[in-house]
């Protein structure tokens, strides 16, 4: 089952509080729009092909689930998604390891 994925204004702002940031490899520096490019559209198909595979966030919630990426560019990526009653699906926060560039 293919779900639609909408990205939470939530995400965004936090993207908008970590970006841009000068990464190794990256020859400028990495804005919010390169993530959207680069990293977002695995995160997207992730959750839209596979929410019920990925591991529940708590086990009494199991319409929160998380998945763990090594982006193309952000070596670890942290993408947590809600099941809305719709069957839609919300990715509400992002945690993006930069410390091990």
């Amino acid at each position: 089952m293919i779900r639609k994925v909408k990205v939470s204004s939530n995400a965004f702002d936090k993207l908008d509080v970590l970006l841009p940031v000068k990464l190794p490899g990256f020859p400028e520096e990495f804005t919010v729009q390169d993530f959207i490019d680069l990293e977002l559209p695995e995160i997207i198909n992730k959750f839209a092909t596979e929410f019920d595979d990925l591991p529940a966030s708590e086990t009494q919630l199991p319409r929160y689930r998380y998945a763990i990426f090594a982006g193309l560019i952000i070596p670890k990526i942290v993408a947590f998604g809600f099941l809305h009653a719709n069957n839609e699906i919300s990715v509400l926060d992002l945690e993006l390891n930069l410390n091990q560039v």
